[in-house]
C-alpha cells in the first residue's frame, strides 16, 4: 500500500520542478531583456573636444566613418574671445557660470541629449570639458585614457593626434561590449 505515497511523492517532485523551471524561465528571460537594454546599440554620438583637434583634424568624419554612425554632434571648447562669431559647435568658458549654470540654449541641449555615446576627445585636464562631460547625460562616455578616470565608461590609450588609432580602438571594444555591430 505503501506505492501510492510514492507516487503522490513523484508527482509533487515533478510538479514542483516543473514550477522552478517555469520561475526560472521567466527570470531568465527578464534578465536577458534588462541586459538587452543595457547594451543598446550605439545610433546617437556626441562628440567633446577642444576647438584645437577640431580645427587641425576632421574627427566627426573620422568618427562617423569608422564607427559607422550618422549625424554625430559635436561641441569644441574654445578660450573666449570676443572677436569669435557666435557658433552651435562652440562653447567658452562664458557660457558657464561660476556656479555651474550651463548660460547657453544651444550648448545646455548638447549637454541633455542622451546620447547612446559620448566621445571625449582631448587628452590634457580641462574644468570646463571635464565639467561639460560630467553633465551629459549620455548613456555611455568613452574619452583619452589619463583625463580623468571617474568621467568614462571606456578609456583608450592614446594621444590626441592619433584619431585613427583611438577610433579603431574604440570601436573594437564597443563591439565586444555589444554597443556596435560586429564588421561583416
Amino acid at each position: 500500500m505503501s506505492t501510492p505515497k510514492y507516487k503522490d511523492l513523484f508527482k509533487f517532485v515533478k510538479q514542483k520542478n516543473s514550477s522552478l523551471l517555469q520561475q526560472y524561465q521567466k527570470l531568465l528571460e527578464q534578465k536577458l531583456k534588462d541586459k538587452t537594454s543595457y547594451t543598446k546599440e550605439i545610433k546617437s554620438v556626441g562628440i567633446l573636444t577642444t576647438d584645437e583637434i577640431s580645427s587641425d583634424y576632421n574627427l566627426q568624419f573620422h568618427i562617423e566613418k569608422i564607427l559607422n554612425v550618422r549625424n554625430s554632434k559635436i561641441y569644441s571648447f574654445r578660450k573666449h574671445d570676443k572677436d569669435n562669431p557666435e557658433s552651435y559647435k562652440h562653447f567658452s568658458d562664458q557660457e558657464i557660470s561660476k556656479s555651474g549654470k550651463i548660460l547657453d540654449v544651444s550648448f545646455k541641449s548638447f549637454i541633455e541629449h542622451p546620447f547612446d555615446l559620448l566621445i571625449c576627445f582631448f587628452d590634457k585636464k580641462n574644468v570646463f570639458l571635464e565639467y561639460t562631460a560630467l553633465l551629459s547625460e549620455a548613456q555611455f562616455k568613452a574619452g583619452i585614457a589619463n583625463v580623468n578616470k571617474e568621467l568614462y565608461d571606456l578609456q583608450v590609450i592614446c594621444k590626441s593626434d592619433n584619431i585613427e588609432d583611438f577610433t579603431v580602438e574604440l570601436k573594437k571594444y564597443l563591439q565586444i561590449l555589444n554597443r556596435l555591430p560586429l564588421d561583416s
